[in-house]
């Protein structure tokens, strides 16, 4: 008997140990899409509005306004949407930004239901961003609201307090991290040196769903045309990672621009990865196999 007590608190330990590294494993932050731009092929991930987008030298560029849109006002808002398929809601989007001229930033929680080309504010979601004159740090969002078109084109506006001076002015290099966790949005921004210029944290309730990613740029200044993203401010480096279990990134068909706003399908979110709980429980079935061999012996033995 003293063998099958000793198998048993070994097999007992074993099952603990399998249930807290299974809880671990699910905890665990996951990278769940990352683009260095060194391929162009990977420009189909996305979907582009109002302004086209090209990939060369290994960043992504603005290239300039689509064919037949208007920018005689110069002051032209674009975006870029990842168009794979997203079933996170909780996550981390961050990218590194060159040469900022006016108003480029990062996007979050995307509904492409909602997103269109009708003006600069329709992307359906969140936006951590450098002000006109890149001087500022700054958190906005499309309206929630449909306007009387019935498309999501309002400015939902800046959120409370969140227009904040960045530490030491103009940055010619930016890294951009915005995360969406819950109700809270946080952006932090750091220069080419690493030094923190812009952390702020708010909170909402908005845009609160599983929502896609991108980046979203100003092609110039509005009263003052010299100053242009066009061929001049590049993202780099983008990554996305998951703050959640459950959910992902899609790498099917491209999710194509609705002529008219339709409320999104229901999203089944994805199952996490379970290579760690099932070595566990394979292990413990094994060694309770095991056991109860030995136990066996044991008593005939006696």
């Amino acid at each position: 008997m003293k063998l099958a007590k000793i198998l048993s608190v070994f097999v007992a330990a074993l099952l603990v140990f399998g249930a807290l590294s299974i809880t671990a494993s699910a905890a665990v932050d996951e990278v769940v899409y990352e683009n260095d731009f060194s391929d162009p092929a990977t420009l189909a991930d996305f979907t582009s509005y109002i302004v086209d987008f090209e990939i060369k030298d290994g960043k992504l560029w603005v290239k300039g306004p689509k064919e037949g849109v208007d920018n005689s006002a110069g002051d032209k808002f674009g975006f870029l949407i990842y168009n794979k398929g997203v079933t996170l809601k909780d996550y981390k989007v961050e990218a590194d930004i060159s040469d900022p001229q006016t108003m480029a930033g990062l996007l979050a929680r995307c509904d492409l239901a909602k997103a269109s080309a009708t003006n600069a504010n329709s992307f359906a979601g969140i936006v951590g961003f450098l002000s006109n004159d890149v001087s500022k740090g700054a958190i906005g969002r499309t309206s929630p609201t449909p306007a009387a078109d019935g498309t999501y084109s309002k400015w939902g506006g800046n959120y409370d307090g969140s227009v904040i001076d960045l530490v030491g002015g103009k940055p010619a290099f930016a890294h951009v991290v915005m995360t969406v966790q819950g109700d809270t949005v946080t952006v932090v921004i750091t220069n080419a040196a690493g030094a923190e210029i812009y952390n702020h944290a708010i909170a909402q309730t908005d845009w609160s769903e599983a929502g896609a990613f991108g980046v979203r740029v100003r092609l110039q200044n509005g009263t003052n045309a010299a100053t242009s993203n066009v061929g001049v401010v590049a993202f780099d480096n983008l990554k996305v990672t998951s703050l959640q279990a459950e959910g992902g990134v899609g790498t099917g068909a491209d999710t194509p621009a609705p002529t008219t706003p339709t409320d999104p399908a229901p999203t089944t979110p994805t199952t996490p990865a379970t290579g760690s709980a099932t070595v566990f429980v394979g292990a413990v079935a094994a060694l309770s196999a095991v056991a109860a061999v030995a136990v066996l012996k044991k008593r005939k033995e006696n």
